[in-house]
């Protein structure tokens, strides 16, 4: 039997195995949370294949070389990708918020199963957490700079939009940061924080007297660090997923129906004129602290006090995902808790006005 005959005869005993059964595709419907991250994290393996084979196919046809069955293979690969996008399509589609993640021009069926596979919306009652648990929630801390939180359970409900103040030892007040939940018996419960010099101990509440319960914890202001020897403070899987989402919005950003898309070009020329002002020239003194070869463009960039384009173009882009992030977190807590969540620090206490609705 010739090479060819066997390649052809080998393709037509495999064929059959590529295809989703009526029974599989059922099986989607109950897909779960666990499934679909696998299928996430396996869609984007097989996609890696799928290039990689089409171009060696590519190589071996400039050579006029036989390609018969890395070609089968590519062929595989891709039809395996749009099996596994329309199982993930079905989840998606029946998903609390499938509707929502339809609706946001640049986020397709597998962005959108992974980004709801991996977020528990009923341990996020802020969206500060989802972007501590993604690895985006900004600089990461100092070490050296800490501060006290206490959670606090208030007997019955407490307006969540207009808290009560948590009074300390010495006549100190600790700040309201934002409501955590509700306890087993529908007690409100919200965070504050204090920032204390050197290694105090913290203050004991001493007012109001409707408190059930009070813990208190040093921790860290920013982006957990990972230390040595330490587990990883977030979500590795996630962490790229929302970096493939920000490649997307800027990919787009040129159609008028992606709106983060336009987020992310009005946020870069708001970047750019911040950098060419010098504004973000202590940024710039810091990374040139971690860059050991001083020949780069980009040393030298740094060097100028400024950021280069491609530190630039990430911002934008994450600040993009970011707001995205916040849109998705609000409507999804709206459906999980049949309820308003709570208006952000900032705006409900500082009374800054800087919030920025979801798009229609």
């Amino acid at each position: 039997m010739s090479d060819l005959a066997e390649s052809l005869e080998m393709r037509d005993y495999l064929e059959p195995i590529m295809r989703l059964t009526r029974d599989i595709k059922s099986a989607a419907f109950t897909l779960g949370d666990d499934e679909a991250r696998f299928l996430v994290d396996f869609y984007y393996i097989i996609q890696e294949d799928r290039k990689r084979s089409y171009a060696q196919v590519r190589a071996l046809e400039a050579n006029e070389e036989p390609n018969t069955i890395i070609n089968w293979f590519a062929q595989q690969s891709d039809r395996m990708e749009n099996e596994i996008k329309e199982v993930l399509n079905v989840y998606t589609t029946n998903h609390p918020m499938g509707s929502y993640m339809r609706s946001i021009y640049g986020i397709g069926p597998v962005l959108s199963a992974g980004l709801l596979a991996h977020i528990d919306i009923s341990k996020a009652s802020t969206v500060g957490k989802i972007w501590q648990y993604a690895g985006i929630a900004g600089p990461v801390a100092n070490v050296d700079t800490m501060r006290f939180q206490y959670r606090v359970t208030f007997e019955g409900e407490v307006d969540q939009n207009n808290p009560p103040k948590l009074m300390l030892e010495k006549q100190q007040e600790a700040t309201f940061l934002y409501p955590d939940g509700e306890d087993e018996n529908g007690n409100s419960i919200l965070l504050y924080q204090i920032i204390l010099a050197g290694d105090e101990k913290p203050p004991k509440v001493v007012a109001p007297n409707n408190i059930t319960y009070t813990v208190a914890k040093r921790v860290l202001s920013g982006q957990t660090p990972w230390l040595k020897g330490q587990k990883r403070p977030f979500n590795a899987n996630l962490k790229v997923l929302l970096w493939k989402v920000g490649q997307s919005f800027m990919k787009f950003s040129n159609k008028p129906q992606c709106y983060y898309g336009k987020v992310y070009r009005d946020r870069k020329i708001y970047e750019i004129e911040r950098n060419e002002a010098g504004e973000l020239k202590d940024q710039a003194a810091a990374k040139l602290l971690v860059l050991k070869d001083k020949t780069t463009d980009v040393y030298k960039c740094y060097e100028s006090g400024k950021l280069p384009p491609g530190h630039i173009d990430a911002r934008a882009r994450r600040y993009a995902v970011k707001l995205f992030l916040a849109h998705m977190w609000e409507t999804w807590y709206k459906l999980h808790f049949k309820k308003d969540p709570p208006l952000p620090y900032p705006i409900a206490i500082l009374g800054h006005a800087d919030y920025i609705p979801p798009p229609v």
